[in-house]
């Protein structure tokens, strides 16, 4: 009688200590949010390019995006910026470009890291 009662003990013990974590709210685990930059110039024609930038990530997440624009010898020319709620968010502006190369500085923004990066572009 005391091994049944033991075992029964025991059992209950096991179903109520696993039962705790089914029970755990699901909604209280997020992952980090990610989000990925891109961006360039886009030939519109008439020596005109869109200079554009996107940033990618969560659909709950604030997100950032600043494109600057400068030329092969690092000078500023101009630069775009938008912000908004995921999952994407983009900023464009029209520019007047001669042949050359320039470089589109990308900026972004997450509620857990900022990505960069810079695309080279050949007109």
């Amino acid at each position: 009688m005391k091994k049944r009662l033991s075992a029964f003990v025991l059992v209950c013990l096991l179903l109520a200590l696993t039962g705790a974590t089914a029970f755990a709210q699901v909604g209280d685990i997020q992952p980090n949010a990610a989000a990925m930059v891109s961006g360039g110039l886009e030939a519109m024609g008439n020596n005109r390019y869109a200079l554009w930038g996107n940033i990618a990530g969560y659909s709950q997440d604030y997100l950032t995006i600043r494109a600057v624009l400068r030329n092969s010898s690092g000078t500023y020319i101009t630069e775009t910026s938008n912000s908004g709620y995921g999952p994407t968010v983009t900023a464009t502006k029209t520019v007047l470009l001669a042949a050359g190369t320039y470089y589109v500085y990308l900026y972004g923004t997450s509620p857990t890291h900022s990505p960069s990066m810079v695309v080279t572009v050949n007109i």
